[in-house]
């Protein structure tokens, strides 16, 4: 008998902060882009991350491998650091932290891995009001 393949999804909260920057734009028109978000010292957030990943019932090592996965590539690299200067120190260029440029890194980060072969999808919440998906091309199926 065929072992089920589950879809499952972790959640993990990972507090940073980011300044939305145009290196592009002068400092007036980013004011006008990105008003407050700009700010001087930028602004925080308590990111939910949520991975979903297709998993064997009762894979326990593949869950411990998967919150080890997020933890070296996302959480301990970004806890309360500026997404800014992560992504200038990983070579992002003009790196504009919209929630969208901020899953894309994440799932690239996390891609780099071939545990990442199982991965379906991240979600990236920043606010009550907006959430950010990627999906990865897995190969689970």
């Amino acid at each position: 008998m065929a072992k089920t393949m589950i879809l499952k999804t972790k959640k993990y909260s990972l507090h940073c902060h980011h300044r939305l920057i145009s290196k592009q734009l002068s400092h007036q028109e980013n004011l006008k882009v990105f008003s407050k978000c700009m700010g001087q010292y930028g602004h925080g957030h308590e990111y939910l991350v949520r991975l979903s990943f297709f998993i064997q019932s009762n894979d326990f090592e593949l869950e411990k491998k998967v919150d080890q996965h997020i933890d070296d590539c996302l959480i301990t690299p970004f806890s309360y650091q500026s997404i800014n200067q992560v992504f200038d120190s990983i070579g992002v260029d003009n790196s504009i932290t919209t929630g969208e440029q901020i899953v894309k890194i994440f799932a690239l980060l996390l891609q780099k891995d071939p545990l990442s072969e199982c991965y379906y999808k991240i979600e990236v919440v920043e606010t009550r009001k907006n959430s950010f998906f990627h999906f990865f091309e897995n190969k689970a199926d």
